[in-house]
């Protein structure tokens, strides 16, 4: 089955002045949310990660939607997924994408709650149709595979294309795999190296070593020893062993 993974982990980006600190600790403590924010931003520059992780507690008491599911996945990463659920429950009740898909990963897994894959549906559903790509990419899998619904090839080939449109690299793989593969369209070699250069310019690893291995054998192109060594290297510096002693084997015969 395709891996169907969390979302990224928001980041905030607010610019704070060292000299407005005491006026935006006055506004935050009487619950101005955007103080909250500009503090977590400043302390977490300041690499003070307590008196970040208050302000963000703040923002996310004060119904801040990516504040709520921040502490969602922090939670969840100290290994307490009630509390998780509970913060992923109220961002996503406030129709934050990002929430409604990771929600949807803990019920497809069933993290602290019991498993159900048509809640699971459901959630990556809303969150994709409204463009959420991670979702879009979940979805394609979960048509691929079958999983919960009946296989169809069609649906997962839609929703791949929309995160693709969005630069998705994990739908970019997928999409590619099914034109490598013929499954549920003609198979086209060209395309499927075309979207994992795509998606191995963005660090796709899998993506990295399949162009390793396609420019190695000669699968669809001409074979290029020298673009096989690239691709594998790459893959071989995000610690794939495999991609790295292939890498290794090219360079003993001078990559030609």
């Amino acid at each position: 089955m395709k891996t169907l993974l969390f979302s990224s982990l928001l980041l905030f980006s607010l610019s704070v002045q060292a000299q407005n600190i005491d006026s935006l600790t006055t506004l935050a403590s009487n619950g101005n949310v955007d103080a909250q924010l500009s503090l977590l931003d400043y302390y977490m520059g300041q690499n003070n990660r307590a008196k970040a992780f208050e302000y963000l507690q703040a923002a996310a008491a004060n119904n801040h939607a990516p504040s709520q599911y921040t502490m969602g996945i922090v939670s969840q990463q100290q290994g307490d997924s009630a509390a998780a659920l509970k913060f992923l429950r109220a961002s996503a009740g406030q129709d934050y994408l990002p929430a409604k898909h990771d929600l949807g990963v803990f019920y497809m897994n069933g993290w602290g709650v019991e498993p159900s894959m048509e809640e699971a549906l459901k959630l990556f559903k809303e969150a994709a149709d409204k463009g959420y790509a991670d979702s879009q990419n979940n979805m394609g899998n979960i048509y691929y595979n079958g999983a919960g619904v009946g296989q169809n090839y069609v649906e997962a080939k839609r929703y791949y294309e929309l995160a693709v449109g969005q630069g998705s690299a994990r739908a970019q793989f997928n999409l590619g795999a099914m034109y490598m593969e013929g499954k549920g369209v003609e198979k086209d070699l060209p395309k499927a190296i075309e979207l994992f250069t795509q998606a191995g310019q963005q660090g796709h690893l899998e993506s990295q070593k399949n162009l390793g291995v396609i420019y190695r054998t000669g699968m669809g192109v001409e074979a290029d020893l020298a673009k096989a060594q690239y691709w594998f290297g790459l893959a071989g510096k995000q610690g794939d062993q495999d991609a790295m002693r292939a890498f290794l084997e090219l360079n003993k015969g001078g990559g030609q």
